[in-house]
């Protein structure tokens, strides 16, 4: 997982993580460059399908503490949304 965002001064924030939950709402991520909560970020997903990336264009983070932050899913297209979706629901079942 990537995430970029720009904080309250302009600055661009990177980081990258891996991802402890997933919901098709939001998820939460252990990332190596920390986040306060209310900031909007852009992430990139990489699943283990080989594919590209997904992309969610819009996500607000909900929670933050330390390098463990939650994030809820604003604004994806409805293609990255529909995979999002197969992926949870292919993946789930095998616990």
């Amino acid at each position: 997982l990537m995430y970029s965002a720009q904080d309250d001064r302009g600055e661009l924030i990177m980081g990258d993580g891996s991802v402890a939950d997933i919901s098709s709402k939001g998820m939460r991520i252990r990332g190596n460059v920390p986040v306060k909560s209310g900031l909007e970020m852009t992430l990139f997903l990489y699943l283990p399908d080989g594919q590209d990336p997904l992309f969610v264009l819009s996500a607000e983070v909900a929670w933050s503490k330390g390098h463990q932050f939650g994030i809820e899913i604003l604004k994806m297209n409805v293609r990255e949304r529909n995979r999002l979706r197969y992926f949870l629901s292919s993946n789930l079942h095998q616990h």
